[in-house]
């Protein structure tokens, strides 16, 4: 029989040990205890840390968004980089999740003011100063346009207003500086 060296994490081998966390399935394979139900192997062990790795898919998805826009007609993909923040979103939300459902601490109303109170400073220091500018540099009617799309913004309408405008690409990005606020509430 092979000895497979064991470490500190509890009798199991390291190549199962992925920065501290040990997967259901590696620990019901290497339990010395039969396993009786599917429960146990798939028994979730959600202990929240930091991936750099996200940070480098971050900057991939900025920086695809950003030369997709800033060369719009040259380069494509830009796409790309919504999707990667979604999946990034999806992972981090779903990890809060559920490892406040593991704990027995979940609560939908605590998950939504979690939320706005790490998004509504930023959201509402943009939507003042952007109102600030748009009230020195447009003309009245695009003032007008932008206020709408920062009240809409405001109350988390902005994709219910942007659906009635038209086309994503159409729509003159130039009065509509609120433009990609739409992406705020998805993941939500």
């Amino acid at each position: 029989m092979l000895d497979i060296a064991h470490d500190h994490f509890g009798g199991f081998p390291t190549a199962d040990v992925h920065n501290g966390f040990i997967s259901p399935l590696s620990r019901a394979i290497h339990s010395r205890e039969p396993v009786t139900t599917l429960n146990a192997i798939l028994k979730p062990s959600w202990h929240w840390r930091y991936y750099p790795e996200i940070d480098g898919l971050r900057t991939f998805a900025v920086l695809s968004v950003f030369f997709f826009h800033l060369y719009r007609n040259t380069i494509g993909g830009g796409f790309v980089g919504v999707d990667v923040f979604f999946v990034i979103s999806g992972f981090l939300i779903s990890s809060v999740l559920l490892q406040d459902i593991e704990k027995r601490q979940f609560s939908i109303l605590r998950f939504y003011q979690h939320r706005i109170a790490r998004i509504a400073p930023a959201l509402f220091l943009i939507l003042v100063l952007t109102l600030a500018a748009a009230a020195l540099l447009y003309s009245a009617q695009d003032f007008a346009s932008t206020a709408a799309g920062a009240a809409s913004a405001a109350i988390s309408a902005i994709n219910i207003k942007l659906l009635f405008q038209g086309d994503y690409f159409h729509i003159s990005p130039d009065a509509q500086p609120l433009l990609h606020y739409w992406s705020l509430y998805q993941p939500a």
